[in-house]
């Protein structure tokens, strides 16, 4: 075969409630799960990344 031998899909708990449960009836199954903080960027910051080339 040809096609990809693994797929990684990253969900969190800002996705829609049903994601997880979709993903799983897709035939995915967790292997990993992770707590992190989200700080959000400051408005230099998202100037600052818009305004890239």
């Amino acid at each position: 075969s040809h096609g990809p031998k693994r797929v990684t899909v990253q969900t969190c708990t800002l996705d829609h409630p049903a994601a997880l449960p979709l993903y799983q009836k897709l035939g995915f199954t967790p292997v990993a799960q992770k707590k992190e903080i989200v700080h959000p960027l400051s408005f230099a910051e998202r100037s600052a990344s818009v305004m890239r080339p």
